[in-house]
């Protein structure tokens, strides 16, 4: 059974998402919904750009005919065409600007069309969360409200107090899609997800608590590969739930250099 809750010896919390809810709080609504609104900035084209949490473009996200698309916002180049693929709510997460924060939601775009990948490939490329315009979502699907639901799920800041480490660039723990860790429904999850994605500006997650700990990993903020950040706290010991029997993954809890936004980022154990 997996932990509910763990500290750090500096005492940064890990808490289970459980421990979370019982708190009140809510944060991964998990919310499908079909696709995106019309952007009036880009000629009534369904499509917008998908953000970090310091406001920078990570790559652009479009609704055509043929499904969702990706490219690059510099160079226009298309990063991943997804014909079966679905797009989800999880709610409001942390940017380093409150009034973008409060414009904008966390939103996961899941490929699920692996035909086209090579044996052993990572799937990392071709699933992005970032946050897109709350203008994007449509209002409703069916019976269910989508916008007025983005501040019923919210990761807020992460705020501390703690006093810093050290001061580092965020680094690319290089997880494979084949490195897996067990949650307790007894399903294997790759640790890939937690991996810079380079086809989208080395974007890496900030995350609101660890694998190590029951229903964790849920992302809190969307940072770049390099981004400088302070070192605030480090579990002492690596996630004991790796699917191989072999820990994979240690956890140290950072601040984003110049935010309030804390949380925690794996490295490769040993």
């Amino acid at each position: 059974m997996l932990e509910r809750q763990r500290a750090g010896p500096n005492g940064a919390s890990d808490l289970s998402i459980d421990v979370w809810r019982s708190r009140g709080r809510e944060l991964n609504l998990r919310m499908p919904f079909p696709g995106l609104e019309q952007n009036p900035d880009d000629g009534g084209r369904r499509r917008w750009p998908m953000l970090d949490s310091l406001g920078r473009t990570l790559a652009l996200l479009e609704q055509d005919a043929d499904g969702l698309v990706t490219t690059d916002p510099e160079t226009g180049r298309e990063i991943h065409r997804e014909r079966t693929g679905r797009l989800s709510l999880q709610g409001r997460g942390a940017m380093a600007d409150g009034a973008l924060e409060s414009s904008q939601a966390l939103v996961a775009f899941d490929a699920r069309d692996r035909s086209e990948l090579a044996p052993g490939a990572s799937i990392v490329p071709f699933r992005i969360r970032a946050f897109v315009s709350r203008d994007a979502l449509p209002r409703r699907v069916g019976f269910s409200r989508v916008r007025a639901k983005v501040d019923t799920a919210r990761t807020d800041r992460g705020e501390c107090d703690l006093t810093p480490l050290s001061r580092v660039s965020l680094q690319d723990p290089g997880f494979r899609s084949d490195e897996r860790f067990v949650g307790e429904d007894g399903r294997a999850r790759t640790y890939a997800t937690y991996s810079a994605k380079r086809p989208y500006g080395g974007a890496m997650y900030i995350c609101v608590n660890t694998t190590g700990v029951h229903g964790g990993g849920i992302v809190r903020a969307v940072a770049r590969e390099g981004d400088e950040v302070d070192v605030l706290d480090e579990l002492p010991e690596p996630d004991s739930n790796a699917a191989s029997g072999t820990p994979l993954a240690c956890w140290r809890f950072l601040r984003l250099a110049g935010t309030s936004i804390c949380g925690w980022v794996p490295a490769r154990a040993g």
